[in-house]
């Protein structure tokens, strides 16, 4: 192995094999000091400082004049932390001789690392004199040069390296040096840059790059290369420019983790702990903050930013007292201070000081007029006084100063809503988040924009966003639970709203909205607690004090909510919902006149709502026509508007419950149709621009003409005007919802989608019967079953509804439907049965829609729909005779016998304590009829007189419709002049009993002799309930379905025996039945015997199946 070989290696950097051939040599030349000093610089560059030293040590004993090998001696003592001694070893190489440059280079370097560049720069001359081609002495003077700012020196010896080896680290670092401190930033980058693509790992040319770009304010840019010096080497100084770095990019953790890693607490710079304070500050860690301005002010007493700021975060800490201290602290140090008066403005704005809070924010724009962030207080300050407009003013100011600032974007948007402009609140929540996304607080806010434009699934996804941001924000969880309320997700509405009182215990308005959400669930006391603790909390609360009256309402104290009422009026004299709910109130006492006089006040309260306006008219009238007062009806809906077409939908709302002859049933019909066809005619190419249109949509949302059909005419030419009528006045917001659905494709043999729809969607007699239809293919893998209930209230029967399926609650209301409505298309059902269409409004807005593919209707309200988008009328053969099809819009679909699979009815109790609770007498017979006053029409009237004349010993038993009984009184003085022209005292024979609870309405069955079916309309449920009991029921057929309930159920149980073929056959079998006792007993018997095959009819259960398979599976005759 030659010395040139190992002379090569060494300079390739190949130290272990340049070992390896310097042991290879000393095998053959064991004294050659040649082998022993490349062996030994070998092993210095593997930092084996120990054998490295014998390794020379013996080239040294071999050859005591070679200065290389003293210099490389001294090396070692350098690299071993002793300086002294590697200082002799420099020095004995110069004995050996004075020109050896190296050594020279080597002293030059100590005395550079010990600051004294002079006597460094000397000896780097010297050494550069010894040897012009030794690089490292030009770059230590270079060096030394700018450590003395003689810049123009530094670069020339700079340069004159770079041309001697441009590869060679550190030349290129020096230079980015001199032309950083000669502001030439471009040049000392594009040096850096060189300088790490031959030393990637060069730490200082890092963070200087780093440096020049937070300086030209590149925080971004920055962030790269700080962070790969710090990974490098970790220095207080990179620590703290990466901190600012992420500090001025608002990503506060970061810059809180880097300022964390210089210990606060032992340095002397105060902006270190401050800039920390303002980091924790921003990512709401208020009580670290503050710990962290401490310090900044122990380093400084008179540093007023830090107190500044300890005030603030005392503030958010709802700390308000602590926090006021501290900023008066600020302003008695500097009494002109802006900052400190517009934080005590804030302060006093957390106190409810808002005068005050104006006063001091007002002062600190006097002191410092473009101050952003004192502009953007003041409109909130304006924004709780009220002002809104003052507010948006003072908003748009500080974006004009600031325009890209996210809380001044926020706070415009929160302005907007107020004042109703929702587009643009919007806009301004949605600039908001562009500039700052993960802000918690402008997505809740954004979550109730969505609420109120209806877009209730964006609105949850921005609530939840907020509270994944920031999950201990009572705000937001109330916030959700208002959603989850609107969603009719009632219980997850009650979870949110508790868990914000968890975090903030004495919220009135949490405490409030709980109290309305449990009002929803129908737990009145839960109700009544919440909502006297929020006024326990906040009693001059007008809102408050008018959702505790309507829990009274609910529950009944009728006094304590007029009284509750009338104290939020008190406080807030033009509150239209307040009059409305008085006007309710009274009326409900039968205080018609009273209510009136609201109803009055609500009209012209200022600033009332379409939804009021029509609220406040319907009201008016609705009392009138409780009066009886069928004429003064129509002048108010006359009175309504200027417009013909608002003042005739309003006459569509006046139809009397009760009629007092049969003429006037037949000139109310005659006006009523004339009105709807007027109006129909008027509708034609109405939009949304339209002045009256709003109104008219409200209308559509609160009308029904549910008594209509208890004129007992053939209902399908109105049925279609009326539906004619909703279609023309929904279609310009609601078109996209009335388009045809393709059908499945008769190949498709996936399960089939079937839907229920109604806003009664519980234990009520418009829906409860559909169970029966649907129960059996719950279970089916062909059938996948989707309730959906778009009433406000649930209870156990939706809860059998929910079972079934897929179960969707979904209280649909005017403002918002378009999400509801989207949910229900998402679901793409093949068929939608709507249960009760006419009984809510809800049905018949729905019922003109397209939800499904196919859509059909069943008995709940059992008339012709006369929609066009209603395909099939699901009826039974037992109460549709032939010809009957032309009675229905829809195709005709008859089921077997009576078309219902329906459940046996629960019983209470056998209806004894009856005869006590209302002095019924035990030795009469009670012929019960448990109708709807709405179901008597004059022309039937003396059937009663007559049966009472015959068989005088009876008590004929109706009971009262709901509310006051003014109605049930009105029938009862229509009644008495038949039995009078009989020479009868009605209070012998009949008597109208109270509203019935269920157990009640089912013991007056248990204790009755008979019941006598209402003629035309008969008892539908009620005689189920009748039949279940043993109760025989006496009917007379009509020609409309709902004329032939109970008809279809004897002809099941086959006893034609009481079925009449005319009025005067029907008052005869209601005689013989009191008359003749056998023929009575052996129709209680049979129906005792037979009842079994009325109830759990799986037969129609399995016909409904098929029906199913059959109407889904075929192609539909569009209309």
């Amino acid at each position: 192995m030659n010395q040139k070989t190992i002379q090569d290696l060494s300079s390739a950097g190949q130290h272990q094999e340049c070992l390896q051939a310097c042991q290879k040599l000393l095998q053959s030349e064991p004294e050659n000091p040649f082998a022993w000093k490349y062996a030994g610089k070998s092993l210095i560059a593997l930092q084996q400082f120990e054998r490295a030293r014998q390794f020379l040590a013996k080239a040294h004993q071999i050859d005591k004049n070679d200065p290389e090998t003293m210099k490389d001696i001294g090396n070692i003592y350098l690299n071993t932390k002793n300086k002294i001694i590697a200082i002799k070893w420099y020095k004995k190489a110069l004995e050996a001789n004075n020109l050896f440059a190296p050594a020279i280079n080597n002293l030059a370097n100590l005395k550079k690392q010990d600051g004294n560049h002079k006597a460094a720069i000397d000896l780097f001359k010297q050494s550069i004199e010894a040897d012009p081609k030794l690089i490292q002495s030009y770059i230590g003077a270079a060096a030394s040069f700018l450590e003395l700012g003689e810049l123009d020196q530094a670069t020339s010896l700079a340069k004159k390296a770079l041309k001697m080896n441009k590869d060679v680290q550190t030349i290129n670092e020096i230079l980015g040096v001199i032309f950083q401190k000669k502001n030439n930033i471009q040049q000392a980058i594009k040096y850096y840059q060189k300088e790490l693509a031959i030393n990637p790992r060069s730490s200082t040319s890092l963070l200087n790059i780093g440096l020049l770009h937070l300086q030209q304010g590149k925080a971004a840019e920055a962030i790269e290369p700080l962070s790969i010096a710090s990974a490098l080497v970790q220095t207080e100084q990179c620590s703290l420019l990466l901190a600012q770095a992420y500090q001025s990019l608002g990503d506060f953790n970061n810059a809180i983790i880097e300022y964390k890693k210089m210990n606060i607490n032992k340095t002397r710079n105060k902006l270190i702990p401050f800039n920390l304070g303002l980091c924790l500050l921003e990512t709401g860690r208020n009580s670290s903050a503050i710990e962290a301005f401490k310090v900044a002010v122990q380093l400084d007493e008179s540093f007023i930013p830090a107190w500044g700021n300890i005030g603030t975060a005392l503030m958010n800490e709802g700390r308000h007292q602590e926090a006021r201290l501290v900023t008066q602290k600020v302003l008695e140090k500097d009494p002109d201070n802006p900052t400190a008066h517009m934080n005590l403005g804030s302060i006093y704005k957390a106190f409810g000081n808002l005068d005050q809070a104006l006063a001091s924010t007002l002062r600190s724009l006097e002191l410092k007029p473009d101050n952003p962030t004192a502009h953007m207080n003041l409109g909130s300050i304006y924004k709780n006084l009220g002002k809104l407009e003052p507010a948006l003013a003072s908003t748009l100011k500080s974006l004009e100063i600031k325009p890209d600032n996210p809380d001044a974007h926020m706070n415009l948007g929160s302005i907007y809503k107020d004042l109703g402009k929702l587009e643009p609140a919007l806009a301004s929540t949605l600039k908001s988040l562009e500039i700052k996304p993960d802000n918690a607080d402008a997505h809740m806010n954004l979550g109730s924009i969505q609420k109120d434009l209806g877009n209730l699934d964006l609105a949850l996804a921005s609530t939840l966003k907020s509270l994944e941001l920031k999950p201990d924000n009572p705000d937001a969880h109330i916030n959700l639970g208002g959603i989850y309320k609107k969603l009719g997700k009632l219980n997850q509405a009650v979870a949110s709203t508790l868990k914000s009182l968890e975090i903030k215990p004495n919220n009135p308005v949490a405490h409030s909205n709980l109290g309305s959400i449990y009002q929803k669930l129908g737990e009145l006391n839960l109700a009544l607690a919440s909502t006297r603790k929020s006024l326990e909390l906040q009693p001059d609360n007008p809102d408050i004090h008018l959702n505790l009256g309507s829990i009274h309402k609910d529950l009944g104290n009728l006094d304590q909510a007029l009284a509750s009422i009338d104290k939020c009026l008190e406080l807030k004299p033009n509150t239209p919902v307040a009059h409305l709910n008085l006007g309710s109130i009274y009326k409900d006492m039968g205080k018609a006149d009273l209510a009136i006089a609201c109803f009055e006040r609500c009209c012209q309260t200022p600033d009332i709502s379409p939804s009021e306006t029509v609220a406040a008219i319907t009201g008016r009238i609705a009392c009138l026509m409780a009066l009886d007062c069928y004429d003064e009806s129509l002048l108010v809906a006359d009175s309504c508007s200027d417009d013909r077409r608002l003042q005739l939908m309003t006459r569509l709302h006046v139809l009397p419950v009760l009629y007092a002859t049969d003429h006037e049933v037949a000139a109310v019909r005659k006006r009523w149709e004339k009105d709807a066809v007027d109006l129909y005619k008027l509708l034609k190419g109405i939009t949304q621009e339209d002045p009256a249109w709003e109104q008219l949509y409200v209308h559509a949302w609160t009308l029904t003409n549910f008594h209509l059909a208890y004129q007992m005419e053939d209902d399908r030419p109105l049925q279609e005007l009326y539906s004619g009528i909703i279609d023309r006045i929904l279609r310009p917001r609601l078109g996209a919802f009335m388009q045809p659905l393709p059908q499945r494709n008769p190949s498709n043999i996936s399960p089939l989608r079937v839907g229920v729809i109604s806003p009664n969607l519980m234990n009520h007699n418009g829906s409860i019967w559909a169970l029966g239809w649907l129960e059996g293919m719950a279970n089916h893998p062909g059938y996948e079953i989707f309730s959906y209930n778009l009433g406000t209230k649930e209870d156990s029967g939706s809860q059998r509804f929910a079972a079934l399926g897929s179960y969707r609650h979904l209280p649909l209301r005017g403002e918002n439907p378009e999400v509801m409505l989207q949910q229900i298309l998402k679901d793409q059902l093949d068929l939608l049965i709507y249960t009760d269409i006419g009984m809510h409004p809800a049905s018949n807005v729905t019922s003109v829609l397209q939800l499904a593919s196919i859509q059909a209707q069943g008995w709940g309200h059992p008339i012709s729909s006369g929609s066009k988008t209603i395909h099939y009328y699901f009826s039974g053969e037992g109460m549709e005779p032939e010809g009957n099809e032309d009675h229905y819009s829809e195709t005709l679909y008859r089921l077997p016998k009576t078309g219902l699979n329906y459940n046996k009815p629960a019983t209470i109790h056998d209806g004894q304590l009856l005869f006590d609770k209302f002095n019924l007498p035990r030795n009469r017979p009670i012929l019960n009829s448990l109708q709807s006053t709405f179901k008597y029409l004059p022309r039937n009237d003396w059937t009663f007189a007559e049966i009472a004349q015959r068989h005088p010993e009876a008590l004929i038993v109706l009971v009262s419709d709901k509310g006051n009984g003014s109605i049930a009184k009105r029938l009862y003085e229509r009644l008495k002049p038949h039995f009078e022209h009989r020479d009868l005292n009605i209070e012998n024979h009949l008597r109208i009993l109270p509203r019935l609870d269920y157990g009640d309405y089912m013991g007056l069955f248990a204790i009755s002799h008979h019941t006598i079916d209402t003629i035309d309309w008969n008892g539908g449920n009620s005689s189920m309930q009748s039949l279940s009991l043993d109760c025989p029921v006496v009917t007379l057929p009509a020609s409309f379905m709902r004329g032939r309930h109970t008809v279809s159920m004897l002809e099941v149980l086959e006893l034609p025996e009481l079925i009449a073929k005319n009025v005067d056959d029907y008052i005869a079998i209601s005689c013989r039945l009191l008359k003749e006792q056998s023929f009575y007993q052996d129709m209680r018997a049979a129906i005792k015997a037979r009842k079994a095959w009325l109830f759990h009819d799986k037969s129609v259960a399995k016909a409904f199946q098929v029906a199913v398979d059959t109407i889904c599976r075929k192609p539909l005759k569009r209309n």
